[in-house]
């Protein structure tokens, strides 16, 4: 057993000595995956689910903190899917980063504001909600170093990535989720909704958790890259 010294792994270890979860970590995300996840992340998740809402909402003060993240998040991902993936793969790996931190701050402050729509208006609950937010970006990095910072071999199952199966619930998730609300009172709709983007902030959380530690990981690693 071997604990891995701030993210870089000892230059003794070949890339077939690691356990095949550290071996993935050091692979960028597969390219005929990544036009789909920035195009989801952008368009879906970001203009469609969190913007419509934020903006019907007039709350200028949150918009003039989001509207330029999302401005970025576009310009950025158009960017990406004009251009080849063969010569984005790191700039892709920035791009999850940002798009993840962003995307948390937007859904956690739509979250917010759903809160304050339903009537919480106490201090004390945002301010144990923006400490909450930041000990879970924390606590989150924390598990990725845990979990690939020991170099033991462990047999487990095969399960898809994250990202396919995360995303492949997304849509009818949210068809399902919209029909069951319609018929609910209006006190009990911003509840409810007040929760789905607590969970879009937490799945924005892990985005961002994940590809941070992966582009750390790959930058401290080069030498244990496939084609290195």
């Amino acid at each position: 057993m071997k604990m891995i010294s701030l993210l870089k792994i000892d230059t003794k270890y070949r890339r077939n000595q690691l356990p095949i979860d550290t071996q993935m970590q050091l692979d960028y995300f597969p390219i005929n995956q990544v036009k789909f996840l920035t195009s989801t992340i952008t368009f879906l998740l970001i203009d469609l689910i969190f913007l419509i809402p934020m903006l019907a909402s007039g709350v200028k003060i949150f918009l003039y903190i989001t509207i330029p993240l999302v401005i970025i998040i576009n310009l950025w991902s158009i960017a990406l899917l004009i251009r080849k993936s063969e010569k984005t793969r790191h700039e892709t790996l920035l791009f999850y980063c940002f798009s993840g931190i962003a995307g948390s701050i937007c859904f956690f402050l739509l979250s917010l504001m759903y809160a304050w729509l339903g009537g919480i208006d106490a201090t004390g609950y945002y301010l144990f909600m923006t400490l909450l937010f930041i000990f879970t970006i924390v606590w989150f990095f924390y598990k990725q170093l845990v979990k690939y910072g020991i170099l033991k071999r462990e047999e487990k199952k095969l399960i898809p990535p994250w990202q396919s199966y995360l995303f492949s619930i997304s849509i009818p998730g949210a068809y399902i989720i919209s029909q069951f609300i319609m018929d609910l009172n209006k006190e009990i709709v911003l509840m409810i909704m007040m929760i789905v983007y607590a969970i879009l902030t937490l799945l924005f959380i892990i985005i961002f958790t994940k590809s941070l530690h992966k582009y750390l990981f790959i930058k401290n690693n080069v030498h244990l890259l496939k084609n290195s």
